[in-house]
């Protein structure tokens, strides 16, 4: 169950009219009317959306299908027309949903048609509560009050696919409240196919849909394809918009590793805390229990921070700042693929957030080794940064040069940027990779390519100027700059970025995959010495980390024999 965009409401009082209609009380929120039985009496209460009644022979009524709506910290006018016998007029709210009224729950009383205005307290949790309307004596009305936020939240899961405003572009973060919305869903990759999609709306949309019979929100389908509009009766709350595109035969993709973030602490099976070292990005990263301080997961994200160094880790922390990181090294790696995260952050000064790669074998150094940066955000820019980092990028390096000497051809590619990026909205962020070349896409629109020159000159093998033909891993996480390319950090200021979820494909035919969540390891080959190896030199095998092991249990690792080193899978 899950979470995803805000929706504002600015309307202190509003509501919806579903089907209105007078039922009899049930068992709980009893009502002691003393008097008889039949008089000439009654209440009218009226809303926004229409009229509650009780007629001479109706004592008590529960208006179940009308819902009155009020923003918490807001205020509540009623308006009453009453005749009969009573002369005091209560109006209560059951804010304890115990299925009764008491004297904690009388929001304010007066002379019949004299109620005054009701504040609904600031601290109220957000549902639908029962609420009575009661003559004192004579006869009563009971219906339901939506109690809501200021902002009314906006959540989606949709397995293989998103959902955005239409011509698939973001959805705001703030909408008005009972205000229509149009949504356009559609999947990740063509060839994953769906029907329909359902929302969810009201109050504690991942709660019990009655709280004491009090039905908090309701559920409608809409079609998983083209452009659907949500009426302003289904803007009263959260709105939860949740399904899935599935797999088809005919399609070339497939899904081979997701996280979609629904739990409440990090899956080890698929990820670990990056460890802290001393390059700009992970030179806060958190240690230790400082850990969960920055690197969250709730409301169906993972929530990665950067801020000033609490106080119940000093004087033992010496650095400012703590961070979160996450990466997959050791727990899934892929050769190629469409890899995709749906990301927001929060643009400010220093701000340093990414969604990116790195090679699992990385004995080259940096950057020969190579690395793909699939999106980066720096300071408030609207601009989204997808790149490339390998040795030819950089010839002048002083370890590049003395590896591979000069070369005489500038690099044909670097990576690219999309302009008018509006990073604190939602927006999915994504590459297509595989060994002939890596294009970037901000929301399924292509920005740039990068493709493979197939170019070598001298020690400049097409390895050193092409090093993205291996399994990378993938890192999330939220840092600051130092003063050259993001700017230094403002300690003042808790830089926050979100994942919704991060998700990998590759094509049917071409699965190059490792995974210790599933066990998965498809399309890496073994690898064969050269006949002229020294085939009687003892062979040892190494994890990818160089930590020599037996090499006796299913995995990647690195096979030596005297001078010759490969990469092997052990089945």
């Amino acid at each position: 169950m899950r979470k995803k965009f805000l929706l504002l409401t600015s309307l202190a009082l509003a509501g919806a009219s579903l089907q209105a209609g007078a039922q009899t009380a049930d068992n709980l929120y009893p009502c002691d009317l003393s008097g008889e039985k039949d008089r000439d009496s009654g209440i009218t209460f009226v809303t926004l959306e229409g009229t509650f009644k009780i007629n001479s022979t109706q004592r008590h009524v529960f208006q179940d299908e009308s819902v009155l709506s009020a923003g918490i910290g807001k205020s509540l006018v009623p308006e009453v027309t009453y005749s009969g016998p009573a002369t005091k007029m209560s109006l209560y709210i059951d804010l304890g949903q115990d299925g009764s009224f008491d004297a904690a729950d009388l929001m304010g009383y007066g002379l019949p048609q004299q109620l005054p205005t009701i504040s609904i307290p600031s601290e109220t949790v957000p549902g639908v509560y029962r609420a009575r309307v009661e003559a004192e004596g004579d006869c009563a009305v009971d219906f339901l009050v939506n109690l809501h936020k200021e902002e009314c939240e906006f959540f989606s899961e949709i397995l293989n696919g998103n959902i955005w405003a239409p011509g698939y572009k973001p959805l705001p973060l703030s909408v008005a409240y009972w205000t229509a919305v149009s949504v356009e869903p559609r999947p990740t990759l063509e060839g994953f196919k769906g029907d329909r999609l359902t929302v969810r709306h009201g109050q504690n949309i991942f709660g019990e849909q009655y709280v004491s019979g009090n039905r908090q929100w309701e559920e409608f389908e809409i079609p998983a394809e083209g452009v659907s509009e949500l009426y302003p009766y289904q803007i009263n709350g959260q709105i939860y918009v949740y399904g899935e595109y599935a797999d088809t035969p005919e399609g070339e993709w497939t899904l081979i590793w997701s996280d979609e973030f629904s739990g409440d602490a990090m899956d080890t099976s698929k990820w670990s805390y990056h460890p802290r070292y001393s390059s700009t990005w992970n030179r806060f990263c958190a240690v230790d229990n400082e850990r969960p301080v920055v690197n969250k997961f709730d409301q169906g994200m993972y929530k990665s921070y950067c801020m000033k160094t609490p106080d119940e880790f000093l004087p033992a922390e010496k650095k400012e700042m703590i961070s979160g990181a996450i990466y997959t090294h050791n727990k899934f790696y892929l050769n190629g693929g469409y890899v995709e995260a749906r990301c927001k952050t929060n643009p400010h000064s220093g701000n340093f957030p990414a969604f990116w790669m790195m090679p699992t074998v990385q004995y080259a150094g940096w950057p020969s080794c190579g690395e793909i940066d699939i999106w980066e955000q720096i300071n408030t820019e609207k601009i989204a940064y997808g790149s490339l980092h390998c040795a030819w990028r950089y010839p002048n390096n002083g370890s590049v040069k003395n590896n591979y000497g000069s070369i005489s051809k500038p690099i044909p590619f670097s990576g690219g940027t999309m302009s008018n990026v509006d990073a604190a909205l939602w927006h999915t962020y994504a590459i297509d990779w595989d060994s002939e070349h890596i294009t970037w896409y901000v929301d399924g629109v292509a920005y740039a390519t990068a493709k493979n020159p197939h170019y070598s000159e001298g020690k400049w093998t097409e390895s050193v100027t092409w090093p993205f033909n291996k399994p990378f891993y993938i890192i999330c996480n939220q840092s600051v700059g130092d003063g050259g390319w993001a700017a230094k950090p403002d300690l003042g200021f808790d830089y926050q970025t979100d994942f919704d979820y991060v998700r990998a494909y590759q094509k049917k035919d071409n699965l190059n995959y490792f995974s210790t969540k599933d066990g998965n390891v498809s399309g890496i080959t073994d690898v064969i010495p050269d006949s002229d190896a020294d085939s009687d030199a003892p062979v040892e095998y190494y994890n990818l980390q160089g930590i020599r092991v037996t090499g006796d249990t299913p995995g990647v690792y690195i096979r030596r024999q005297g001078s010759t080193t490969t990469k092997v899978l052990i089945r």
